[in-house]
């Protein structure tokens, strides 16, 4: 493959399955849907991708074998541009992909290489003491998403159930959020597809298992305003959306400590809220 085609099949493993992936790259790289589509086929006669008559591209077990290795790699490398470069998450994955595509392997694993040590020693500052106070438990959190710097809601604000959870444990602290399915106007809406927090100056992406996003208490930054105490992180959001070029959204993310509540059993179930925007 040359490294354009690599290019091609990388974005296509990153958004394996979804509607919309050739005009995605198109827009991508900037060239017209033709010469995307071209592309695309030349792929397919290779035997490293499908596709449908929607857009929808997979890759067979053939392209994720050849692309696997520089996937995972691309992975790192974006981690890195992000945490020590601080570059926004769009610009790192765009780099990294062209880092894995032109630079000699020896050299992107090199960068990894260091990476992974650095990683290990790289410690988050403590949790707030004002977290650090609560009791063991699980708490209901009520929050809100606001435009950054601003009392304005987000529009993402309705994206995510509603009150979020707070776990305390002896070892750990950590916020939960569960996305929903929002629909913005009748012919434009979105899941969440990735997420990132902003602690000291830099992105990091947030973990997700079983459709919970979970972002470590570290990075609450609390404060005493005049309602009271108060938690915030910058967060950054990328939904799967069926407009392309939507951009990724910034949001502040403000917890009223004033309002959290211990849940009054690990396995009662909160009544959430959000979906749709009116």
């Amino acid at each position: 493959m040359t490294p354009r085609q690599e290019e091609y099949l990388l974005i296509f493993a990153t958004y394996n399955g979804r509607s919309q992936c050739i005009a995605g790259a198109s827009v991508e790289f900037g060239v017209s849907k033709a010469t995307a589509s071209h592309l695309s086929s030349q792929l397919e006669e290779q035997g490293l991708i499908r596709k449908d008559a929607y857009g929808v591209v997979e890759l067979t077990q053939l392209g994720w074998e050849k692309i696997c290795g520089k996937l995972a790699r691309m992975k790192e490398l974006e981690q890195w541009l992000e945490v020590k470069i601080k570059l926004p998450p769009a610009l790192a994955e765009r780099e990294a992909r062209r880092m894995v595509t032109t630079l000699e392997q020896e050299t992107t694993e090199a960068i990894a290489e260091q990476w992974r040590c650095c990683n290990q020693t790289i410690t988050g500052q403590p949790v707030h003491p004002h977290l650090s106070a609560l009791a063991e438990g699980i708490y209901l959190v009520p929050f809100q998403l606001y435009k950054p710097g601003t009392d304005q809601l987000s529009m993402g604000d309705k994206g995510f159930h509603k009150p979020a959870l707070l776990i305390r444990s002896k070892e750990d602290c950590k916020l939960q959020l569960r996305p929903v399915h929002l629909r913005y106007t009748s012919n434009l809406s979105g899941t969440l597809m990735r997420l990132w927090y902003c602690s000291q100056g830099s992105w990091h992406e947030v973990a997700q298992k079983d459709g919970i996003w979970s972002i470590p208490g570290q990075a609450l930054c609390c404060s005493c305003e005049a309602e009271g105490w108060t938690a915030m992180v910058r967060v950054r959001a990328r939904a799967t959306v069926s407009q392309l070029r939507m951009p990724e959204s910034e949001a502040d993310l403000i917890i009223n400590l004033e309002q959290i509540k211990l849940q009054e059993s690990a396995a009662a179930e909160p009544q959430h809220e959000g979906g749709i925007l009116q």
